[in-house]
């Protein structure tokens, strides 16, 4: 089958995801004027790229409570 993705395919999209969302939060922050809603807008893309880091690794994706 062509279109059968491989874990390797469905890691790297997952990984590309998060990634892009993270620059997304990146961006939206500096165009921001308000330094509250920037601060939490960077912390965000913080999260998002540890856990594009995590799926890159095989490890976990959430924090332990």
């Amino acid at each position: 089958m062509k279109n059968k993705k491989t874990h390797e395919t469905e890691l790297m999209t997952a990984q590309q995801y998060l990634l892009s969302q993270a620059e997304h939060c990146r961006r939206t922050a500096a165009e921001t004027s308000d330094p509250f809603v920037a601060e939490e807008l960077k912390r965000l893309a913080a999260e998002f790229e540890r856990r594009a880091h995590a799926v890159r690794e095989g490890g976990p994706t959430t924090q332990a409570a």
